[in-house]
């Protein structure tokens, strides 16, 4: 085999890639229009959807009583082992 025919086959590969690349290409940018037309919604549903999003989740003001108990019952539990545990101690010491 000589270097001509190698180069020829390099050319044919180059070619072949070249073509599956544009296929490729082509192919998503059917793709992408198909989802760019499912993709379109109305204002008014998209505003419908953030007005039930921000009803849904909750704000910082409304999540703050919440932090705020959670931390009393893991101070609270924090403090009740410490105690216990001198409690114990004292016992083992005497």
């Amino acid at each position: 085999m000589n270097s001509t025919d190698s180069e020829g086959d390099v050319r044919v590969l180059k070619k072949e890639i070249e073509m599956g690349r544009a296929e490729t290409n082509r192919r998503l940018d059917r793709i992408e229009s198909k989802i760019d037309a499912q993709s379109a919604v109305p204002i008014a549903v998209f505003e419908e959807f953030k007005k039930e999003v921000k009803d849904t989740y909750m704000t910082k003001e409304e999540n703050r009583p919440m932090k705020t108990l959670f931390w009393t019952i893991i101070g609270t539990l924090i403090t009740g082992l410490i105690g216990l545990l001198f409690f114990l101690l004292q016992g083992q010491l005497k």
